[in-house]
């Protein structure tokens, strides 16, 4: 689904054809974490199998939206929503092509998908501090960063995530199945005569 084009650049999100490419460039990076510092880095298998879901739409509260310069890859950005906020995970931009905006670029439109759902934006990063204060984050600590919505909408954009109100609907019968799953096993134990 196409995000954005201008000239020789389209952002749109990711499709089989740009698997291994954005593969390439998650491998080539070093990310210390994703999303959290407390998070393990996902392994290549994790990240394709993640994007594989995302195309054949089995999940909704995580995207990937790939950035091409003459319909080659040259940077992504991958995102999830929790709750009320946008989470970008991480941002790559192919080695040749960076310092020319392409990694705003991305994180604007996290920011314009984010306004146009009533989200906060936040991410994980532990360096680069102006890159992001420059597009309007606010500082939390040295690592976490966040971007407040302003109440602006912009230009319509295709709808990626799960809307407030559904993403709460299904949080809430995820916990729900959650306790329900825990109810039976403790039952399943106790007639069974197993402790815990």
């Amino acid at each position: 689904m196409l995000v954005y084009k201008k000239d020789d650049i389209t952002v749109s999100t990711v499709e089989e054809q740009d698997i291994s490419d954005v593969v390439k460039l998650y491998s080539a990076n070093d990310f210390t974490a994703d999303y959290e510092a407390s998070s393990l880095r996902p392994t290549n298998y994790q990240f394709i199998t993640l994007m594989r879901d995302i195309i054949d739409g089995k999940v909704n509260t995580e995207s990937v939206l790939v950035l091409k310069k003459n319909d080659k890859v040259i940077g992504y950005i991958s995102m999830f929503v929790q709750y009320s906020r946008l989470n970008i995970g991480h941002i790559a931009i192919c080695d040749t092509e960076q310092h020319q905006g392409y990694g705003k670029l991305l994180t604007r439109l996290a920011m314009l998908l984010a306004e146009n759902d009533d989200r906060d934006v936040s991410l994980f990063c532990d360096h680069r501090k102006n890159y992001y204060s420059e597009l309007g984050f606010e500082a939390l600590d040295n690592v976490h960063y966040l971007y407040e919505h302003k109440g602006i909408k912009t230009e319509e954009l295709p709808h990626l995530f799960l809307s407030i109100d559904e993403y709460e609907k299904k949080a809430e019968k995820d916990r729900m199945h959650k306790i329900e799953s825990f109810r039976k096993t403790i039952d399943f134990l106790q007639k069974n005569g197993i402790g815990l």
